[in-house]
């Protein structure tokens, strides 16, 4: 029995399935860790959570991102995707983010099966299949690209290594069902079929022009030839996929918008306002960041142990899209963390196939007679096939060390090393902690006061909790609202969904109502949350806050010595924890100015000491005034003091101070000291927040 349970945990395929089985849960684990750190966004969960609820409620993947920024109506006539309707029964079933994650996971994981199979055919060992499979399951970028949200980009390997196995044995009616299902996922994939349909026709071809240039190619022969069942169907093959792409361009861009009577968005050069097709915006600048974008495609080749250069007629599979990055002036194309590494995966895994198959019966017996000839030895090194698996104790501990090394390299790059996880400032596929975040109920809670139907409009990080209804609309990620905005002043969104840490993207015109009291009640606030507070502000509402999680009652707090540092008349930052002191321009008044970060604060009373001194002798009586005060979002009093220079004109540090008060929960409080003192430099040395007595 021992023996039996040793026999099957060394099986190739227990072991296959091990790998796949555990890729899959820790995707999945992490994509939802993601999600509950409230770092998914509505690009690009969001906009497929809504499109695929839509979907099921009568409006065909409509979904407000795509609508406020393009005026699409639909999520197809962005992306032709079709194969989203195979999505929509799963999402019906379970209309939840983790559907989505477990599909995402499942497909990425599932296409090292016809990799591995592939490389056994090729190879005829199951060894070297296993090890390109675990190259491709264990790569950084594969990995990156999985836990940005969602992509239909994530089928892509698997439709392709699964089309490439199919034709290889000879399915060929199985294959054209997988290419056209590929072709339905997105419209770079027929230049990709089109790529592979060269290469199976590439060897014939080559024989067939060999023999026509030595005239020993007649009609008879070039019938048989396109007799043959593999070249019709390799042909049937590329015209299939040339055909493919003007058809879904004219699905998209004409009869979509005629059978759901909308407008047609046509492609545009960026900025104009319509829609662009991301995939295939041909820019033409090669010149454009190029070593960047090469050394992209040098790590991924490196990753893979660079088997993929040995086998250069299999690279034809990553030309298409190696050629459309390089002209590309977008950098998210060739960057680790975003959904277009599921691109080429496919085709470098398949390179890398043929690439060991190379270095084993070609490369390594050639070097190894080289060297048999350098030292005048009688007999060869090896036989003419190189075996490795026979050749030795230090040949086998060789391919263990580049596999070894190979891991690390992918677990150093990618989120599993703890020194990259929830890297705020980064790609996407980085911002990720392995710790479970606090708060997230609390604002899912918060999100689920906006009653079913209602229009809401949230920040993108909050997108995502009330995606499943068409009448949720979101914010940006900059301070510019999107174009195609359906509220304005003189039509305010009845329910306002935001966190602190998006609030910069609340247009100026909603901020200034809602922190109009007559306009807009605070209907709930969750104030500790991956992201901060989040509120829900509620159009004409007077009644109680639903408060979750206060933050504790505030201590003193102090900024930090700034030690006589220079806030007017200089340009410089002033840090002290936990408030650094910003030094810019000012808006309000043209002049320099010093701000605090902002905090978060409870109801109450509060007093804000600053401490300033002239830098220099005293300023003429016209000289202008020095001006603190208190400022913030969501219902923050306006507090603000004038401070004339002669009051600063004794030399030394002059405490000034001022008061406010709330009634309920204050979001992102900050001091602020803004002045015009001509002639005069003025010294910020500190700020305190403390509870008024």
């Amino acid at each position: 029995m021992e023996g039996r349970a040793r026999r099957i945990l060394r099986a190739p395929g227990f072991c296959l399935g091990l790998a796949v089985v555990a890729y899959f849960a820790v995707s999945l684990a992490l994509s939802y860790l993601r999600f509950e750190e409230l770092a998914t966004t509505n690009w690009d969960l969001g906009i497929f959570q809504q499109a695929l609820w839509s979907t099921t409620h009568g409006r065909p993947f409509y979904e407000a991102g795509d609508w406020e920024f393009y005026g699409a109506s639909s999520f197809l006539q962005v992306h032709p995707a079709l194969l989203l309707y195979l999505i929509v029964p799963l999402y019906a079933v379970a209309p939840t983010a983790l559907t989505l994650f477990g599909i995402q996971s499942a497909v990425v994981a599932l296409a090292a099966v016809p990799i591995y199979l592939t490389g056994l055919r090729v190879i005829g060992r199951p060894a070297p299949a296993l090890f390109v499979a675990a190259l491709y399951l264990s790569s950084a970028p594969l990995l990156l690209a999985n836990l940005y949200d969602f992509h239909l980009e994530s089928f892509l390997p698997l439709e392709l290594s699964g089309l490439y196995y199919l034709w290889l044995t000879g399915r060929y009616r199985w294959g054209a069902a997988v290419a056209a299902a590929a072709c339905l996922t997105l419209e770079v994939v027929p230049f990709l079929v089109a790529a592979m349909a060269l290469l199976f026709l590439l060897p014939d071809l080559r024989r067939t022009f060999a023999r026509w240039r030595s005239r020993s190619l007649g009609a008879r022969e070039l019938r048989a030839y396109l007799a043959r069942r593999e070249v019709r169907w390799a042909f049937g093959l590329l015209l299939g996929a040339v055909a493919a792409y003007p058809l879904l361009r004219l699905f998209e861009w004409d009869l979509l918008p005629n059978l759901l009577g909308v407008p047609a968005v046509v492609p545009a050069p960026a900025g104009s306002g319509t829609v662009r097709s991301n995939l295939l915006a041909v820019g033409w600048d090669f010149s454009f960041s190029l070593v960047y974008k090469l050394r992209f495609w040098v790590l991924l080749f490196g990753l893979f142990a660079f088997l993929p250069a040995l086998a250069p007629r299999t690279l034809l599979l990553s030309v298409p899209w190696f050629l459309y990055t390089i002209q590309a002036n977008q950098i998210s194309w060739t960057t680790l963390g975003y959904q277009y590494a599921f691109v080429p995966m496919a085709g470098i895994s398949l390179a890398a196939i043929y690439g060991f198959r190379a270095l084993e019966t070609e490369l390594l017996p050639r070097l190894a007679r080289g060297g048999a000839r350098a030292r005048r030895s009688p007999r060869p090194a090896l036989s003419r096939r190189w075996r490795p698996g026979g050749a030795g104790r230090r040949r086998a501990a060789a391919w263990v060390a580049v596999t070894a090394g190979l891991l690390a390299a992918n677990f150093l790059l990618g989120p599993l090393d703890p020194a990259n996880q929830n890297l705020s400032n980064s790609v996407p596929g980085y911002r990720v902690a392995y710790a479970v975040p606090p708060g997230f109920d609390r604002a899912r809670t918060v999100s689920g006061l906006v009653p079913p139907g209602a229009e809401v409009l949230a920040t993108t990080d909050l997108f995502p909790l009330v995606a499943n209804d068409r009448n949720a609309y979101a914010l940006l990620w900059t301070p510019a609202p999107p174009p195609r905005l359906p509220f304005g002043p003189a039509a305010l969104p009845p329910y306002v969904l935001a966190s602190s840490a998006y609030l910069f993207s609340v247009p100026g015109w909603l901020a200034d109502r809602l922190e109009n009291g007559s306009l807009y009640g605070l209907a709930a606030a969750a104030w500790t949350t991956p992201a901060g507070p989040v509120l829900l502000w509620q159009l004409g509402y007077d009644g109680p806050v639903r408060a979750l999680a206060l933050p504790a009652p505030y201590p003193v707090v102090e900024s930090g010595r700034a030690l006589g540092r220079t806030i007017f008349g200089a340009s410089e930052t002033v840090t002290g924890a936990p408030f650094p002191t910003a030094v810019g321009s000012s808006n309000a008044t043209g002049g320099p100015f010093a701000n605090t970060t902002p905090t978060d604060l409870p109801a109450g009373p509060y007093t804000v000491t600053f401490l300033l001194r002239l830098a220099g002798p005293a300023p003429p009586a016209d000289a202008g005034v020095v001006a603190v005060g208190v400022s913030g979002f969501g219902g923050v009093p306006s507090s603000e003091r004038a401070v004339a220079a002669g009051t600063l004109a004794g030399g030394g540090w002059v405490a000034v101070s001022l008061s406010f008060s709330s009634t309920g929960p204050l979001l992102a409080v900050s001091a602020y000291a803004d002045g015009l003192l001509r002639g005069a430099p003025v010294e910020l040395d500190e700020v305190v927040f403390a509870p008024a007595p």
